[in-house]
């Protein structure tokens, strides 16, 4: 502690110590600490653009900070903190006209994109009170896509915006390199029957088509409006999601036995007829008491939405589960934050879809640089390299390869070495068409050893035409009407466009001159000149136009965004009766109500459901809710 006093005599004027206490004082700091202090700490304008450029990359804050590092060498001015309180800050306002402003942002974007692309297609609907209730965007390469690779679809909603907590669902489907595609995305306020009626009719008419099968997650509102929509198309459950509740219906109920009971039931999903399958169904579930069971109940009821044996007859591509949509939530999961706002939402969206495009331009390379080596010898083998991509000719000469080990008994065919398993193949030399009992070909697309090994018996030296799926050909994305293209970034300005060349020849100069010693004074002292004669400043002044904030940090303030535009554009728009086409008016939605048990109805354990007792009273001793202050006992002596 040091006490100081001003005195003055005449005209001058001194600070005298009066009085220092040792030990009073402070351990005083060094200057690497004084760094970790708050009014030390500040984000100047140029860290912040490269800090948003990061963020936008996908990078998590630790990642940023890592980078950041890496380029200067040094100790930065800004903890992970600070970065994350920058980038909150960054957000369009907040509260209810923050949000408004996101919706407007959001729409404008979408509008934009279908200026620039004709293919590009969204559509919205509002409630009574003009808030956003659902939104549907389709990229250009989505719509061209969808001809041929929209006969199977999966559709998941496990994706949530945790700043509005909107479900995100997303269309995807499998491509001839067996790659997942996006055909189409959506946000919903709430997931009931009417928003998945919305959502699945307005989808179709923009791409033109229904799909023949789709796969969801098990949830009724979603089933009926699948049932209402569309009509034609088969409903699949997903396998995966169903049999990821096991553990926690059956686990306690059969202890050391639900091991094995999984071992039986995915036995029971490798049977052939519906037959064999109901059969081994009940005998399985008599022996582990599940006969009564609800959950038991509930699953044969829903079989022939869930259980192979009744889907083989369906072209799935070899799906059986949504874990292609999961796939995709992780990937936008590298693009988005708890901060994302709505519009960035789309953006994140576009990057995602244009990663899953560069992946299938590389597999179309990789099969054009790719050398045929014969396995087999036959002209099956040839026909299907010469039609196939690479992932689908590996299918089929694996199936190929498999058929040498299968011998014919007229209309029978089985397996050397296990002749008591047989499958039936019906050939019609007229129509050229061949079926087996397994339905391979109707499920995935490729034909079976079985048949392959029938063709031969048959004297069939050529593959027919029918079972080259077009689907599975390389020349698939030449025979739709346009290329394919990736989808259209927001235009980027020309002075961003000069800054990123500039500092890209900056940072060219900064590399040769690391390299050679004798040039670094040479090109500071260029460098402080051009500054001067530029902005009439030397660049050591520069530097102090952004000094540390004692008590505060220095940020940058949010950015003042253009306002929405007033009207929807988009090719083949497809509006509801509740849609509202004037998007200035639109406001945001609030905070929505997901599905699932609430917070405050989950179930508890045993040691939270144990009431708490109450405080032993010292003036009366006994368990009540007083103490010795307010003791009634007491107060009644005292009286």
């Amino acid at each position: 502690m040091i006490r100081i006093v001003r005195e003055v005599e005449g005209e001058s004027e001194e600070w005298i110590v009066k009085q220092h206490v040792k030990e009073h004082n402070h351990t005083l700091l060094s200057e690497e600490e004084l760094s970790l202090l708050a009014a030390f700490r500040y984000i100047c304008p140029e860290d912040g653009e490269r800090i948003k450029l990061l963020k936008r990359a996908g990078l998590r804050i630790s990642d940023i900070l890592n980078v950041l590092r890496l380029e200067r060498g040094e100790a930065l001015t800004f903890n992970s903190r600070d970065v994350r309180n920058f980038l909150s800050k960054e957000l369009v306002g907040v509260g209810e006209q923050g949000r408004n402003q996101d919706i407007a942002e959001l729409l404008k974007c979408l509008k934009e994109k279908s200026e620039r692309d004709s293919k590009f297609f969204y559509d919205f609907t509002v409630d009574e009170d003009g808030r956003l209730e659902n939104i549907l965007w389709i990229p250009g390469s989505a719509r061209q896509m969808a001809e041929v690779f929209a006969d199977i679809v999966v559709f998941d909603t496990t994706y949530r915006l945790n700043r509005y907590s909107m479900p995100f669902g997303c269309f995807a489907a499998v491509n001839n390199h067996e790659q997942t595609v996006i055909l189409g995305g959506t946000l919903m306020r709430n997931e009931t029957s009417e928003s998945f009626r919305w959502i699945f009719r307005t989808w179709s008419r923009a791409i033109g088509r229904a799909p023949d099968c789709m796969l969801t997650d098990q949830d009724r509102a979603m089933k009926d409006a699948i049932c209402s929509e569309l009509p034609n198309c088969k409903h699949a459950l997903c396998l995966w999601h169903i049999t990821q509740k096991f553990s926690s219906w059956f686990s306690i109920k059969l202890g050391d036995r639900f091991p094995d009971f999984l071992k039986d039931f995915f036995s029971v999903l490798e049977v052939e007829t519906a037959t064999e399958f109901e059969a081994v169904w009940f005998i399985i579930m008599e022996r582990y008491l599940l006969s009564e069971d609800k959950h038991i109940k509930k699953l044969f009821t829903l079989r022939e939405s869930w259980c192979p044996v009744y889907l083989r007859s369906y072209f799935f591509a070899g799906m059986a589960s949504t874990q292609r949509s999961e796939s995709l939530n992780a990937l936008m999961d590298f693009f988005m934050s708890a901060q994302t706002q709505l519009h960035e939402f789309i953006d994140a969206f576009d990057r995602v879809v244009g990663s899953r495009l560069e992946a299938e331009m590389t597999a179309k390379v990789r099969d054009k640089l790719g050398t045929f080596r014969s396995v087999t010898s036959t002209k099956f083998e040839e026909q299907a390299y010469t039609a196939f991509t690479g992932y689908a000719f590996n299918l089929f000469r694996e199936q190929l390869v498999l058929s040498l080990q299968y011998v014919v008994h007229g209309e029978k065919v089985s397996h050397h070495e296990h002749m008591e398993v047989k499958r039936t193949i019906s050939w019609d030399s007229q129509t050229q068409r061949i079926q087996c009992s397994c339905l391979s070909y109707q499920f995935t697309g490729i034909l079976c050893r079985h048949a392959l090994r029938a063709l031969v018996h048959f004297s069939i030296t050529e593959l027919p035409e029918r079972y080259l799926p077009r689907r599975w050909c390389r020349d698939v994305s030449s025979s739709l009407v346009e290329p394919v293209k990736k989808p259209v970034a927001r235009p980027v300005s020309e002075d961003e466009i000069w800054k990123q060349d500039f500092l890209s020849k900056l940072r060219s100069i900064a590399q040769r001159g690391a390299s050679n010693p004798s040039l670094r004074g040479q090109l500071e002292a260029d460098l402080g000149s051009m500054y001067e004669h530029a902005f009439g400043t030397s660049n050591g002044e520069h530097q102090k136009e952004f000094p540390p904030v004692r008590g505060k940090r220095l940020l940058l303030s949010p950015s003042n965004l253009p306002p929405a535009s007033d009207s929807l554009s988009a090719e083949d728009s497809i509006l509801s009766d509740k849609t509202n086409t004037e998007e200035t008016n639109v406001k945001a939605p609030p905070v929505c109500v997901t599905k699932g048990r609430p917070r405050s109805c989950r179930f508890q354990s045993a040691i939270e459901n144990v009431k708490p007792k109450g405080r032993v009273s010292r003036g009366c001793g006994k368990v009540a809710n007083h103490d010795k202050r307010n003791c009634p006992s007491l107060q009644s002596q005292k009286e």
